[in-house]
């Protein structure tokens, strides 16, 4: 059947999609113009309504992207990438829907893949696809396992082990791309496909920070800037704050990946905020990965630091290449 035979049933569909999370911000619109909300439960309320309102933008993302596909409009940017990378950024683009339910996004890469032949954006939207059709047919406090392994001649990437469906639209669109990876999807026994090796390095001309979410933390107006330079440069995006205060609602509202906090600010220091962001838990970003960086240079300061959540503490000053190799290793584990 061609695509402009399906538009009909492939636009029915998507309506039913994006419903879905257009039900739950309504819902909680209308509590909070009702009357007062308990904090606990309004910041329930708030974070579900972001939570859906960027479900529902990555939805309406994927269908013009699927009217690109059929009308032959996109073009993939194939070159040599790190598949274990470009899958990570897809499960930390999920963890959060993935939270709200307690449900497990477990991943098992192979530390001898090798580079692969990929468009690293459209790579991560497939994975991206495949795992939320995933988590909608795990049960609460379940857990989804994605492995990424070298075979004899490929690069193989698989997402669950249970039998998922995947709406029309979502499955039309994981088809096409990977039809341009001259690859195809497989559904039995969860989803995978494969990806021809490159026949070169990792392209190292692609930013090593590349979409990247990044909030720096510190009082100092000019350590900030020197922060956002250097992650900027490389590729990531960034947010700043100069203090706990500021540094919590955003990594809420925004959920990076990494945090990357000084300790001695003032009122609140970096120890309390991390405690804080720990305490958020996996819904509310407290997943993500965090490195105390601080003129707190003793053993006793990495203790602590360590003890407050932190996942690596560096001192000050750092070169700002020593800065990304720790970013990048953190982000590799």
């Amino acid at each position: 059947m061609r695509d402009e035979e399906d538009w009909p049933a492939l636009l029915a569909e998507a309506t039913r999609e994006l419903r879905m999370p257009l039900h739950a911000v309504l819902g909680w619109v209308q509590l909070l113009r009702s009357g007062p909300l308990d904090g606990e439960r309004k910041r329930t309320a708030l974070e579900t309504i972001e939570r859906n309102a960027r479900l529902q933008a990555q939805l309406l993302d994927d269908l013009l992207d699927l009217g690109r596909v059929a009308a032959g409009h996109l073009q993939l940017r194939v070159r040599s990438v790190d598949p274990g990378r470009a899958v990570a950024v897809a499960i930390d683009r999920v963890r959060p829907f993935a939270a709200e339910r307690a449900v497990l996004v477990e991943r098992t890469i192979d530390p001898h893949l090798g580079p692969a032949a990929a468009d690293p954006d459209r790579l991560q939207q497939i994975v991206r696809v495949l795992l939320l059709a995933a988590l909608r047919a795990t049960p609460d406090r379940g857990v989804i396992e994605v492995h990424v392994e070298r075979s004899a001649e490929n690069i193989v990437v698989r997402v669950g082990r249970s039998p998922f469906e995947l709406s029309v639209p979502s499955r039309r669109l994981v088809e096409r791309l990977l039809e341009l990876h001259q690859s195809h999807l497989e559904l039995n026994g969860g989803a995978h496909f494969a990806l021809p090796p490159a026949r070169g390095p990792a392209d190292e001309s692609a930013p090593p920070l590349a979409g990247v979410r990044i909030v720096a933390v510190d009082d100092e107006l000019d350590a900030r800037e020197l922060l956002r330079a250097i992650f900027e440069q490389h590729g990531a995006e960034v947010r700043t704050a100069g203090s706990a205060a500021e540094a919590l609602p955003l990594v809420r509202s925004w959920q990076p990946e990494v945090l990357v906090s000084d300790i001695g600010m003032p009122d609140e220091n970096g120890y309390a905020l991390m405690k804080q962001v720990r305490a958020l838990g996996q819904e509310g970003g407290g997943w993500l990965r965090a490195l105390a960086l601080t003129a707190h240079a003793s053993d006793e300061d990495a203790r602590l630091a360590r003890h407050a959540g932190y996942d690596r503490h560096v001192s000050k000053p750092v070169d700002a290449a020593e800065l990304v190799k720790h970013l990048l290793e953190l982000l590799a584990r």
